[in-house]
């Protein structure tokens, strides 16, 4: 193995590294960091981060499922049908609701999305 990594495979001349890292930076700069490139990339990463948050409204759908469940008990309450297992449903529901919350505020602060000028900046 120690002659294999040694043998030379290549007639090349050897290239400076900061001749080569000079020819990329010139590169991107001529090609890539251009305002209109800029811009088309920047609306795409906006498009993208609208498209790929599936999780705030499928816990919303949860959520307003679970207000409609909510809203039913307390109808029955008003209209005279309480009883311990009714109670406990209420406060499992509301549990759930509380929780279902807590994971919407954390999707929202975590995905906070860029606007097209922080990305352009």
């Amino acid at each position: 193995m120690y002659q294999r990594m040694h043998r030379k495979t290549c007639d090349r001349k050897a290239v400076k590294k900061d001749w080569i890292e000079q020819s990329v930076v010139a590169y991107i700069t001529n090609h890539i960091l251009q305002d209109d490139e800029i811009n088309r990339l920047a609306d795409a990463v906006v498009d993208i981060q609208k498209r790929e948050n599936t999780t705030i409204p499928f816990l919303q759908s949860q959520l307003n499922e679970l207000d409609k469940k909510i809203e039913n008990i307390l109808k029955d309450i008003e209209e005279g049908a309480f009883s311990a297992s009714v109670k406990s449903r209420l406060e499992e529901l509301e549990t759930k609701k509380a929780d279902i919350e807590i994971a919407i505020a954390r999707e929202k602060i975590e995905q906070t999305p860029l606007s097209k000028e922080q990305i352009v900046f």
